[in-house]
């Protein structure tokens, strides 16, 4: 099964912005991340201190980057194949168990989310 990440404009974002600061380290965290994810999103096995957060966040997943960073995700309501990420840097800024991404414009009112297939597992 293939797993798509589906990332929010300020995913997009802090992506560009790992990659514009040649953080090498942090990219490949990143990959690592992913590639454990796409074996089974809901887990809490695994490296990177998977953890699933509470109350304000409650359906969202978190795994650390950096002592700083988070990559932020959840797995799809609607498609067991899809994996929604709202950041992969900060630490919980504006995410609400409701889909909404107060930080990120595009997720207001259902707007476009750009996907990114990884790998297939």
């Amino acid at each position: 099964m293939a797993i798509t990440f589906s990332y929010t404009a300020n995913a997009l974002r802090d992506l560009k912005d790992w990659n514009k600061q040649h953080n090498v380290e942090a990219l490949n965290t990143i990959k690592d991340i992913q590639t454990e994810i796409a074996k089974d999103p809901a887990s809490l096995e695994g490296r990177y201190s998977p953890e699933k957060l509470k109350r304000d966040f409650a359906g969202w997943y978190s795994r650390r980057i950096t002592m700083t960073d988070r990559f932020v995700y959840r797995p799809s309501a609607s498609d067991p194949e899809v994996v929604e990420v709202a950041q992969c840097k900060g630490h919980y800024e504006g995410i609400s168990a409701s889909g909404s991404v107060s930080v990120v414009p595009a997720w207001r009112g259902g707007g476009a989310v750009r996907s990114v297939t990884v790998g297939t597992v």
